[in-house]
C-alpha cells in the first residue's frame, strides 16, 4: 500500500510540473501529510500536521490539486470537506464511516451497490452513503457517559 501511495504522490508531483506548477516544499509537505494519514483528511488535520503552513496556503494548494484531479474531496454531513490522493483508476469509489465524537473518518473497503442493483433491478446512476458511529477510541467514553446518566 505504501509503495502505491508513493507512486501516486510521484505522479501528482510530475503532473503538477507538466501543468506548469513548480515542485515546492509546500506542496510536498501537503502531499506527505495526505499520505501519512492513510484516510480522508480534513483541513484542520492538515493545519495540525503542517504547522509551518498557513490556512490560506493549504486551501490554495488543495484547490489546485483538486482542480486538476490529483486529489479528491468529499463532503460529509459534518460539513467539513475531507481530502484524499486520487486513485489512478477513477472507476473505483469508496465509502467512509465518520466518528460522531472526534470526527475521525475511515474508509470502508466494500460496497453493497452491486447487491442493490441485482435485488432491485434498478439502473443506478449515482449513490451516496455515509455511515456514522463511534470509533474504538471514543466508544468506551460514550458508553461510560451514557451509563452514568441513565439512572
Amino acid at each position: 500500500m505504501l509503495n502505491k501511495i508513493q507512486s501516486m504522490k510521484k505522479n501528482i508531483q510530475q503532473s503538477l510540473e507538466q501543468l506548469g506548477y513548480r515542485k515546492t516544499l509546500t506542496r510536498t509537505t501537503i502531499l506527505r501529510a495526505l499520505e501519512s494519514f492513510n484516510r480522508p483528511v480534513s483541513v484542520e488535520d492538515l493545519v495540525e500536521q503542517c504547522q509551518d503552513l498557513n490556512l490560506t496556503t493549504i486551501y490554495r494548494n488543495l484547490h489546485v490539486m483538486e482542480e486538476h484531479g490529483l486529489i479528491r474531496s468529499m463532503q460529509f454531513t459534518s460539513k467539513a470537506k475531507h481530502y484524499v490522493i486520487a486513485e489512478q483508476d477513477d472507476t473505483k469509489h469508496y465509502h467512509y464511516i465518520r466518528c460522531l465524537q472526534c470526527q475521525k473518518v475511515d474508509q470502508i473497503d466494500f460496497c453493497v451497490l452491486e447487491k442493490i442493483k441485482i435485488s432491485t433491478n434498478f439502473t443506478i446512476v449515482n449513490h451516496s452513503m455515509e455511515f456514522t458511529g463511534y470509533c474504538p477510541d471514543c466508544a468506551p467514553e460514550i458508553v461510560e457517559h451514557s451509563s452514568t446518566h441513565s439512572h
